[in-house]
């Protein structure tokens, strides 16, 4: 059903003194740059324009959140007040678990995937640990819980819903709501040093051993002239796996050119973009990839692999196999021939622009989330 059908609808049920159904969304901690925040605060503003009265709970939530929209923590509520439940999940929570077993209405679960837990078994016992109760939670959601729709970020994280045995008609794929705006791009400048980026957590699943090598192999048989900029967020229990990749670059004596950033804010990530003149992307089994998407639309080429939800987000641009022994060698001469020739430099970034405005800028995402919802609102307007 199209939006404004939707909100002719809900004005006049208001006109005539009906009652609008009450949604409230829900995850365990909310935060303004995390990218289940931004999701969560995509759909508040939608349905809120759609007027219906939403709210949105967690355990924990950003005062920059909470001063500005419609919030209640999870241990004060009543939730069985509200008819809709949009419940997100992705990391185990037993508290939240309870949320969906007592709750009376409609449920709408948003799967944003799992990481697999043998990414964590050689650095943390506790992340590893809270990966296989993640996986179990959500098994238990599946069998047992009377979800009226799952919402998944990419066609890789249905795939991984319908092992459950669930109906396919049930899954739908919402990409993730997100704060992207394409920019117009300098161009690609010759004769200075080219700056690779990688945004993304400090986390075995990110890839960065595999972006250390190619960075080496690049060293060796092109330029020394490059610097690899690996930017993101640092767990405390991951300060082993942290150690490891740098003592990967050292041992490659190549710790001069790759930079390390664990600590950034959101305009210090907008100026890594602008800095760099590539985007380079290891990760495996990734749901989804908003990095990538910043990315392209601030004008870099992406160079990145087929794994996971990576080849969805990338469209029809090309993407390769994960990196292995000689591998190395194909990604630094790929790099090579993409810096080394402003044809095709032009080409991947247009591509890359093209590809988020017609698919992953909020105007395509409301539609596609207003279109997935509709079976569950219309038992109310």
């Amino acid at each position: 059903m199209p939006l404004l059908d939707i909100k002719i609808r809900t004005t006049a049920m208001k006109k005539k003194n009906c009652s609008l159904p009450k949604i409230i969304i829900c995850h365990r901690e909310i935060t303004i740059l995390s990218t289940i925040g931004q999701d969560i605060l995509g759909m508040y503003k939608l349905l809120s324009l759609m007027r219906f009265h939403v709210v949105i709970a967690g355990e924990k939530i950003d005062s920059e959140i909470s001063d500005i929209y419609q919030t209640q923590l999870t241990k004060n509520m009543s939730f069985n007040d509200y008819d809709i439940l949009i419940y997100h999940h992705h990391d185990s929570w037993s508290h939240g678990h309870n949320i969906l077993n007592h709750f009376t209405g409609s449920i709408i679960v948003k799967y944003h995937g799992h990481i697999p837990a043998y990414f964590f078994e050689s650095y943390s016992y506790v992340l590893e640990n809270q990966a296989e109760q993640n996986v179990e939670q959500i098994h238990a959601m599946a069998r047992s819980l009377p979800v009226n729709l799952w919402l998944t970020n990419s066609e890789f994280t249905k795939q991984e819903l319908l092992k459950q045995k669930l109906c396919d008609s049930k899954v739908c794929v919402v990409p993730l709501f997100n704060k992207i705006q394409v920019k117009s791009r300098k161009m690609l400048q010759q004769g200075q040093i080219k700056r690779i980026l990688f945004a993304g957590d400090f986390s075995p699943q990110s890839g960065h051993k595999n972006l250390i090598n190619i960075i080496h192999e690049f060293t060796k048989r092109f330029d020394e002239e490059i610097e690899l900029l690996l930017v993101g967020p640092l767990d405390p229990e991951l300060h082993g796996y942290f150690a490891e990749i740098t003592r990967t670059a050292h041992n490659l004596k190549i710790e001069n050119n790759v930079k390390f950033v664990t600590n950034v804010s959101s305009n210090d990530l907008d100026d890594f973009y602008e800095l760099a003149d590539l985007f380079l992307c290891m990760s495996e089994g990734e749901s989804f990839n908003l990095a990538i998407l910043r990315a392209q639309s601030c004008g870099l080429p992406v160079i990145t692999t087929k794994n996971g939800a990576l080849s969805e987000i990338m469209g029809d641009l090309p993407v390769w196999p994960l990196p292995i022994n000689d591998h190395y060698i194909f990604y630094a001469t790929l790099i090579n021939e993409v810096l080394g020739n402003s044809k095709y430099y032009r080409t991947l970034t247009q591509c890359g622009i093209n590809n988020v405005s017609n698919q992953f800028l909020n105007h395509h995402i409301e539609r596609k989330f207003v279109k997935a919802i509709y079976p569950v609102l219309k038992e109310y307007i």
